[in-house]
């Protein structure tokens, strides 16, 4: 199957600032039409985690005024495309867990405790991860976000279990590796 003319609303994350990794991202998503990029979602705060929510809570905020999404990705600007990013596949790999009631599609994880693998669906569930560089977030997700109370989150605690009771997990993307050591020796 083809799926010339498909495209997913990307949030991409970068700080004005930081002019490299603007660079560097969008050279990961040239000639991927697969991918319709947003910008402008980015919000800082002194502690980065939160930052981040805040991010994500924007970007998912846009997307359901906009009502015409079903799926959107959220991409850190230090993501990179592994050798293993077929676009197909992962239109297909996007479709399947759709359909599946799926509220998270993670690119790539850092760390998680238990996955189940999902052979014939050539995906993992995991039950928790670490690691926001490019996953996609489902329609049914959008609400619960939106509704999470900041203060009860802890970034330690299983984030992902706690609002998306399906999170799959499919490789093809990954962090920069001297950012990956900073988070993973933070924690």
């Amino acid at each position: 199957m083809t799926y010339e003319g498909f495209s997913i609303p990307t949030y991409v994350f970068n700080l004005p600032q930081r002019e490299d990794r603007r660079k560097h991202i969008e050279a990961q998503f040239s000639n991927k039409p697969e991918f319709e990029l947003r910008w402008g979602m980015t919000c800082t705060h002194q502690i980065g985690a939160v930052g981040l929510w805040q991010s994500i809570c924007k970007a998912v905020t846009d997307a359901e005024e906009r009502g015409e999404d079903d799926v959107i990705i959220l991409c850190e600007d230090d993501h990179f495309f592994t050798e293993h990013y077929d676009r197909d596949r992962f239109i297909e790999q996007i479709i399947k867990a759709g359909k599946l009631g799926t509220h998270l599609l993670a690119g790539g994880i850092a760390n998680f405790t238990n996955a189940i693998l999902l052979k014939e669906m050539g995906m993992f569930w995991v039950d928790w991860l670490w690691c926001t560089q490019f996953i996609a977030i489902f329609r049914p997700a959008f609400r619960r976000i939106l509704e999470a109370d900041l203060q009860t989150l802890t970034w330690q605690t299983s984030f992902y279990l706690r609002f998306y009771p399906i999170s799959w997990w499919y490789i093809l993307s990954s962090p920069n590796k001297r950012n990956l050591a900073i988070l993973t020796s933070r924690r």
